[in-house]
């Protein structure tokens, strides 16, 4: 081991005199403290390298950052690799677990290296995430607030495409979730009683009237206040469709809201609606209007926020109530 870590010291002392870029967003503590649980997992190569290339590696501005690190074996055989393909383990966001579990196959996740993205290749068979066909250690090496580390089984291969399916992109403005198809298979009595307690009686009784949807993903439900939503009177029909529009067909909690891309689109149960979503003043907005109420309700599989006021789309509006 000694000897194949030998040309990896070298490089990094002669790295250590070259000049710094600007200051980094994530902490020296930061630093240090992913350095040393790096070296105590055994992925010793990665800990030298993050020490000593850290400012040339990491983004100078950016509210987090996740790094892959690949074993002390995957450097011994390939020796070390130029800073290009370290910036490729990296991707300028913090990716909590669920978060890389609840993206689809085929999503594109952004990284340092110019125009080069990493691809999520996790099938649905498979327990366990992988990108560009490299299996992911869910259980972070570390995270704090700023930056999450992963160990990667091997260095990721920047050439590495998927033909079958289009790509799509985590960060792209416009990038649609794609969300498990509504099936018969789950309750909603306890996010509807959960409603009626804290003042979302309207919502409440649709939910009463469509009890049961499921899928591997969960479900969403926005849900405005009663004096938004009015006394629920009139066209019933017309009524479900402005309810099916604040529902979403994935589990979305509000830490998930808060990661997703400006621009980024969720669907709804109602086929001609989605939502889309952005980010002001630290709270999540859905098609211009604010989350007010996070995770009002939370059971692992359905999620409920309330919403300030209904959802309508973006380039028209929803005459509800009269």
């Amino acid at each position: 081991m000694a000897l194949h870590l030998f040309p990896l010291l070298l490089l990094l002392l002669l790295l250590s005199f070259l000049p710094f870029s600007s200051p980094l967003s994530i902490s020296p503590r930061t630093l240090a403290n992913a350095v040393e649980s790096l070296s105590a997992a055994g992925y010793v190569s990665m800990a030298l390298t993050l020490n000593v290339t850290s400012r040339k590696l990491l983004p100078p501005a950016a509210a987090g950052a996740t790094l892959f690190s690949p074993p002390d074996a995957a450097f011994a055989d390939s020796g070390q690799p130029p800073l290009s393909l370290l910036r490729f383990h990296l991707a300028p966001q913090r990716l909590r677990p669920k978060t890389l579990r609840s993206l689809s196959h085929g999503t594109k996740i952004p990284t340092l290296a110019p125009d080069l993205s990493l691809l999520i290749t996790t099938s649905a068979t498979e327990g366990h995430v992988s990108l560009n066909g490299v299996r992911i250690n869910e259980s972070a090496l570390f995270d704090d607030a700023s930056l999450i580390v992963y160990a990667a089984d091997d260095f990721f291969d920047p050439s590495f495409r998927i033909s079958s399916i289009p790509a799509q992109s985590l960060a792209t403005p416009g990038y649609v979730i794609q969300c498990q198809p509504p099936n018969p298979s789950r309750s909603l009595a306890g996010a509807s009683a959960k409603l009626r307690s804290m003042g979302y009686s309207s919502i409440a009784a649709f939910l009463d009237v469509q009890l049961e949807w499921g899928g591997t993903k969960g479900a969403t439900v926005f849900a405005p206040g009663d004096s938004a939503l009015g006394a629920c009177e009139g066209n019933f029909s017309e009524h479900l469709v402005v309810f099916q529009r604040h529902v979403v067909p994935c589990r979305l909690a509000g830490s998930d809201l808060a990661e997703l891309g400006a621009g980024t689109v969720v669907p709804t149960f109602a086929d001609d609606f989605t939502i889309s979503v952005d980010r002001s003043d630290g709270r999540s907005l859905l098609n211009g209007v604010p989350v007010s109420d996070e995770d009002l309700f939370d059971d692992g599989s359905v999620v409920v926020h309330g919403v300030r006021d209904v959802l309508k789309p973006l380039d028209a509006s929803v005459d509800f109530g009269s």
